[in-house]
């Protein structure tokens, strides 16, 4: 037996409203496909065009590292120059025969690395930096390559003198007197005004 048309009729109409949810659903997804809420894949980020203002500060911090490297030079040519005299103070006091001379210590050398330390900030501070991260499609920046090491020269430790030994004094007696000597004449000390009473 045949079902009646009115039975037939929600199952017809359910059908074209599901498509129409599913054609719906379907655009709002392409949309947002096409729009996108993230980064696009393999988008870079580019430095933009470098203000005034971040050149200047830029300046100065290229000025304060320069400085800051001078200072560090200017101290090791001291250090150079004391070395230099306190050697051959040192020289002079092995010919005397002296035991007790002291090797000057050697200079470090310029740690230049403490200017690029002071550096990096400064140049953090500015908004200025060399390099920006590349992006790529995560949203994470991608790893930069690792800074070359310090090349930090660590000078050989003065030698050692060897601890001199400190000589031992003997007393010696006085010597005795001879026979015919009298012993020498010890200093009377008299009383002189009392009170009397």
């Amino acid at each position: 037996m045949p079902l009646p048309q009115t039975a037939l009729a929600p199952h017809r109409q359910a059908r074209p409203l599901a498509l129409a949810v599913a054609q719906k659903m379907g655009a709002i997804a392409l949309i947002a496909l096409l729009v996108g809420c993230g980064h696009w894949p393999f988008e870079q980020q580019s430095p933009g065009p470098a203000r005034p203002a971040s050149k200047d500060c830029r300046a100065r911090c290229d000025l304060q590292k320069t400085q800051c490297q001078q200072r560090q030079q200017t101290r090791e040519q001291g250090c150079a120059q004391h070395y230099t005299s306190a050697k051959a103070d040192y020289g002079l006091c092995l010919k005397a025969g002296n035991r007790n001379c002291r090797a000057p210590y050697t200079c470090l050398g310029a740690d230049l690395g403490i200017c690029q330390q002071e550096f990096e900030p400064c140049l953090s501070a500015c908004g200025a930096r060399g390099a920006q991260p590349l992006y790529v499609g995560t949203g994470t920046p991608a790893a930069a390559p690792a800074p070359p090491p310090e090349i930090a020269i660590t000078p050989a430790p003065p030698p050692m003198l060897a601890p001199t030994p400190t000589p031992k004094l003997e007393k010696t007696p006085a010597p005795a007197p001879k026979a015919n000597q009298t012993p020498p004449a010890t200093p009377k000390v008299e009383k002189t005004g009392g009170a009397a009473g």
